[in-house]
Formats: structure tokens, sequence, C-alpha cells
């Protein structure tokens, strides 16, 4: 995300050094600020409109998103670095005043986001999906695996090796980076800027999107049969919420 914000900028490399140097230094106060102890009123107000219409914590994660990502927009700089402004404040306001609510809050944001918000992403990427220029001549159809396969390496491979020592077994090592290999969000939005500037042609991204797409539905189904397997080996699974969760897109 920062590689994108420096080069994909429109900007020269020493102007968007220090837009993005201005926009951290922001977010960095705005990280001083969630630290901070809130009063008491914010912690009572989230626990007394948590089950109900008012949905306090909910809304205030939705501000604070919202806040970033214009501030994002104002500095010229990519959306998904404002969403991950965002998500880092709601981690420490709510770990910092509502602890043992804070998961509870986050599954209400989850299921907003992969409920609503995700399938109008992969609408629109549908419907902006360039498959003329995917077909258009054998050039992109045989890239597109190739870029699958540097998925699996760039991405896949060091999630392998470095996964965290209490995966024992393969097959939740292999899992845990054919899950790291799906990145569908980071290629349209590197694409789309790369079309915009005319550095990479139509059917560059085209294949790379297709890649995307693929990776995204080919790669979870074969880790959640890698992880079956190994459970009915009596083997572990991976832990946690990764293999659970399906955040794959």
């Amino acid at each position: 995300i920062i590689a994108m914000a420096l080069l994909f900028s429109g900007r020269s490399p020493g102007a968007a050094s220090a837009v993005l140097a201005v926009f951290a230094v922001v977010t960095a106060g705005a990280v001083f600020w969630a630290m901070r102890p809130r009063p008491p009123w914010f912690a009572r107000i989230v626990a007394t409109t948590l089950h109900s219409s008012g949905q306090f914590a909910v809304r205030f994660v939705m501000l604070l998103l919202t806040g970033m990502l214009g501030l994002a927009h104002v500095f010229g700089l990519d959306t998904l670095l404002g969403a991950f402004a965002a998500g880092m404040l709601t981690r420490l306001v709510l770990q910092g005043s509502v602890p043992e609510r804070s998961d509870a809050i986050l599954e209400r944001v989850e299921a907003i986001g992969f409920g609503f918000l995700v399938p109008f992403f992969y609408i629109v990427t549908g419907i902006d999906f360039d498959l003329a220029a995917l077909l258009d001549d054998g050039r992109p159809l045989v890239l597109l695996p190739v870029f699958l396969l540097l998925f699996l390496l760039v991405r896949g491979v060091p999630a392998y090796l470095l996964a965290p020592r209490d995966l024992t077994g393969r097959a939740p090592r292999a899992a845990l980076g054919l899950f790291s290999s799906t990145c569908l969000p980071l290629v349209v939005a590197i694409t789309a800027i790369g079309l915009d500037d005319k550095v990479i042609g139509a059917g560059e991204a085209a294949a790379l999107v297709a890649a995307a797409m693929v990776s995204v539905l080919v790669f979870p189904l074969l880790a959640f049969r890698l992880l079956r397997r190994e459970e009915d080996g009596g083997g572990r699974a991976v832990p946690g919420r990764a293999a659970e969760s399906g955040e794959v897109w």
C-alpha cells in the first residue's frame, strides 16, 4: 500500500514522500489520541446500545473509517491506506475503552463488510473486468497461470516458511500459504492505477485480475481440503480464526 502511494500517486518521489510523511504524522497523532483513556460515558453508551438499534460503537467505527478515508482523499492517497489506518485506530480505541466488548463490536463491523460491502466489490469488479482484452489474443491467457504461480511464490511461500511455530505439520502450513496467496482487492486497485497511468496494457491488467479471481475461487477450496484431510487423519488444523473466518477476498 505504501509502495502504491509512492509510485502511483502521480507526484514526484520527493513530493509523494512528503505527502505520505504528513499523513503518517496525522495518523500518529490519531494513534496517540486512540491510546488515551476514554471517558466513562463512552463505555456506558457502548454497553447500553450494543444490543439495541442505537449501535453507538458501530457508528463510531464508521465515523473513524469515513474520517480516515476522507483524509486519504484530501492528501491524494489511495483509500486502502486510509482504511488500514482506520482499522488500526478502531482496534486501539476498542481495546483501550471496552476490551470486554471489542470482539462483539468487531463481529458487527465484519458483518457489514463481508455481508454488505464485499459483495458490491465483487459486482463492480465483474462489471469492470475486461473479458475482451483477456480473450483478444493468446498472450493474456498464457500470462494468467504465470501470474497465478507468482501469487503462490511471492505471497504463499513466505507465509509457509514464516508460519507460526504452533502450526505443526505441512498441511496447516500449506493451507496458510494458500490463504495468503489470495489477493483480489490489491490487484484490482493496482491494475486500475496502472491502466490510468498507461503503465500496463489492458491485456496484462485483465490477466492479472483474472488470476486474482482464480486465486480467490480456487486457493481457499484447496486450503480447506488440506485442513479437512489433516483433521480426518488426526492432525491439527490451523488454530484460531485464520481458517474458519474465510477472509480470503
